[in-house]
């Protein structure tokens, strides 16, 4: 957690500050529990980028820097050298989107679901009514239930506080 959550509402910079901690768990095998305080301070050993490039290492350390003032800004890091370097393949999410065919029709995008019933009655909706989970298993619950409350009594118990199961209805 960013060192001013803390104190103060979240801003971006606190989200730099989180991805900062991610990239710093991916990128080496540090225990961030054991080690929050010191890294919530800016103490963060060389030791932790054994085998971590040079660039990695200094951008971890400028996303965990304790004042947020000092950490780079979201713009600045999607105008980063060391991260326009490593960029594999341009985002593809929404070529994929394009190409993602739904078996009936065109796909719902939105949260609107007033007029569901006109777009997808639900005859197409659900092949099978529908039942509420509680009932599904209804009949064998109740049956169970009650051979379990005949079998068990506190009647003939040694002490009143476990029950027992006459001979007559065990087996």
């Amino acid at each position: 957690m960013a060192p001013e959550i803390l104190n103060n509402s979240p801003t971006t910079a606190a989200d730099v500050y989180s991805l900062g901690v991610s990239m710093l768990e991916l990128a080496t095998n540090v225990d961030l529990r054991e080690r929050s305080h010191r890294i919530r301070n800016g103490e963060i050993d060389d030791d932790l980028f054994e085998g971590v490039s040079e660039d990695l290492r200094q951008m971890i350390t400028s996303l965990l820097c304790p004042d947020p003032l000092q950490r780079p800004s979201t713009s600045q890091l999607s105008c980063d050298a060391c991260i326009l370097r490593n960029i594999k393949k341009p985002v593809v999410f929404r070529h994929l989107e394009s190409e993602v065919k739904s078996p009936s029709g065109p796909l719902d995008k939105d949260w609107d679901f007033e007029f569901e019933d006109e777009i997808h009655p639900p005859s197409i909706r659900f092949s099978k009514p529908r039942r509420p989970l509680r009932d599904l298993f209804k009949d064998d619950v109740s049956e169970t239930a009650d051979s379990v409350k005949a079998c068990l009594s506190f009647e003939n118990s040694s002490d009143d506080e476990s029950p027992s199961c006459p001979p007559d209805k065990l087996g």
